[in-house]
């Protein structure tokens, strides 16, 4: 069994999360940021952003800020762009 599925079972997650294409953004800026090979202790010291709420968000626990997000990407040299999507049905 899954940490997920404990959390449901629990009552601690609602079963319908929202996920879109593959990875959520934040699935995918965690993988970049391993990817980096950067220690956390260095990117917080570097961006100023507390290391609870960073390693909090890099177990899945919590979300940034795109303030946030923009600062560690600059520190380790990664790129936040936004993308429009493709409606999926129904007008906005």
């Amino acid at each position: 069994m899954t940490r997920t599925d404990i959390k449901r079972k629990m009552g601690l997650m609602s079963k319908k999360k929202k996920q879109s294409d593959a990875y959520s953004w934040e699935q995918q800026f965690r993988a970049a940021i391993e990817e980096t090979g950067w220690p956390l202790m260095e990117i917080t010291r570097q961006t100023g952003v507390d290391h609870s709420q960073l390693s909090r968000f890099m177990r899945g626990e919590r979300g940034l800020s795109i303030t946030t997000a923009e600062r560690v990407a600059a520190v380790v040299g990664l790129e936040l762009k936004r993308v429009k999507r493709k409606s999926q049905g129904g007008k906005r």
